[in-house]
């Protein structure tokens, strides 16, 4: 059976590292290498990860320099057929990997396989489901960053395509995982268990929920400097932020979101009277946004 390499890259994460590092190493997928790197944490994280003993287990501790780099002093300890990257505050379902390689190793064509994620508050409560299928129209949007199907942690990808591809961006703070997916999708199809194979947490601290605004400048960096490249040319940040103005629209589109952002983070964190509040400036500001978001939700299971 083939080796799964799992990378955690950790940075402050004591209130869930041990759960994330349980779900790997429980896996009904038994030959598996997990390695947590450790971004610079300042609290118990390195401690509580150290302690569990378990061969399967390398924590690699170093300065704080980032979430990609982090990934990618893991792709480089890697040593596996497919790798997968889990966010220190999400966790896994035992089956996960045993079903996305299963699939990677029934298809040649597949690069990358994804899944459908149960949103979860930090105190464990559903929110709700994340992911989709992808299809021929959803493969090229990803291509193109015009999507990001599921989170990265639902993500079993090949790991010589990843290591091929220069792993994640060092340059950029924000929208990584949509960059890598994007590129990955160029040369390889992708695809997505259509079940729930473990939790993305939703909560204040978490860096979905930190940088809205950046993490939205960094998605039209990307998008534009792809658009450059396919007419022959290439695009720095530096150049982009000289000639990047939001028009109003853009940025009205951007506060609606960011309001409606807030009244989620205050419902994971049971804050109703801020849910009211942010949720109605959203509806207000933005009403078709707004709707069609709920009825999203409330499609894929919203409790």
């Amino acid at each position: 059976m083939s080796l799964v390499s799992v990378v955690i890259p950790a940075f402050n994460a004591e209130a869930f590292i041990a759960q994330a590092i349980s779900s790997v190493l429980s896996q009904i997928h038994e030959p598996v290498e997990l390695i947590v790197v450790d971004d610079g944490s300042t609290d118990q994280t390195v401690p509580i990860a150290d302690s569990i003993d378990d061969p399967r287990l390398t924590l690699v501790s170093g300065p704080n320099r980032g979430v990609s780099r982090a990934r990618n002093i893991g792709l480089e300890r890697a040593k596996g057929e497919a790798i997968g990257f889990l966010d220190a505050d999400d966790y896994w379902l035992p089956k996960k990997l045993a079903v996305q390689l299963d699939a990677l190793e029934d298809d040649p064509q597949l690069v990358a396989i994804g899944s459908l994620m149960r949103y979860e508050s930090a105190e464990g409560r559903n929110l709700g489901t994340a992911g989709q299928p992808v299809e021929r129209k959803e493969q090229d949007l990803i291509a193109r960053a015009r999507l990001m199907p599921f989170p990265l942690s639902s993500i079993l990808f090949r790991t010589n395509v990843v290591v091929a591809l220069a792993g994640f961006d060092e340059e950029l703070r924000q929208a990584q995982d949509l960059e890598l997916l994007s590129r990955v999708a160029s040369v390889g199809d992708i695809r997505c268990v259509p079940e729930v194979m473990g939790a993305y947490r939703i909560h204040g601290n978490s860096i979905s929920a930190r940088d809205t605004g950046l993490q939205r400048t960094a998605t039209r960096f990307i998008r534009a400097r792809l658009d450059e490249r396919e007419r022959g040319g290439d695009l720095s940040r530096e150049d982009f932020a000289r000639y990047y103005r939001p028009g109003w629209r853009q940025s009205h589109g951007d506060r609606v979101q960011a309001w409606y952002r807030l009244a989620g983070l205050r419902a994971a964190e049971e804050r109703w009277l801020g849910v009211i509040a942010y949720g109605s400036i959203a509806l207000l500001a933005g009403p078709r946004y707004t709707v069609r978001r709920l009825l999203r939700q409330r499609g894929r299971g919203r409790s």
